[in-house]
């Protein structure tokens, strides 16, 4: 029996639950994180995304319960369900706060159950949009001087930090 084989059956009887931690960037990561997790489709699943967000996408975040992925580098946020033994994969993604013209590059969700996604923009904006209610939007910064290329919560899910690719950055409150 080969190793990854091993690596597979092993993964198979282990029963582990995903959790939020588990949030692989790379197809590197993504492989034995989701290895442990047992589902074979889980983890077909995972390696595929992990290779769009690798050659596409550019960024992802889990959930705090580790039941939805946002993604960007689209118009919209994708918000990929993962509850369940199948995934996604059965069922469509869901758009949040979509901007006609413009594109996602960041995206990060607020510690809680609250299940709110900050959102960076193309353009330099950042906003905060609830799952709950998908197409509303509150800017918490205007446009800037270049995309968003990274963004992040406190502990608290009281700031979200920002930068852009023109070298901008701050934090900015979660209730403003």
């Amino acid at each position: 029996m080969t190793a990854a084989a091993q690596l597979a059956d092993t993964a198979r009887h282990t029963g582990t639950a995903l959790n939020a931690t588990d949030s692989p960037r790379t197809l590197r990561e993504a492989f034995p994180v989701f290895l442990r997790h047992g589902s074979p489709r889980i983890l077909i699943v995972a390696l595929a995304v992990a290779l769009v967000v690798r050659l596409r996408i550019g960024d992802w975040s889990w959930s705090p319960d580790g039941v939805l992925l946002a993604t960007a580098g689209a118009a919209a946020a994708i918000v990929w369900p993962f509850d369940g033994d199948d995934g996604p994969m059965t069922r469509g993604a869901f758009e949040i706060a979509s901007r006609e013209g413009r594109k996602v590059s960041a995206v990060a969700w607020r510690p809680g159950p609250a299940r709110s996604l900050a959102i960076g923009w193309d353009d330099g904006a950042v906003q905060l949009a609830s799952f709950d209610e998908p197409q509303t939007a509150r800017t918490l910064r205007a446009a800037g001087r270049a995309a968003i290329s990274s963004i992040a919560w406190n502990g608290g899910g009281t700031l979200l930090a920002f930068g852009s690719a023109a070298g901008e950055c701050g934090a900015l409150k979660g209730d403003a």
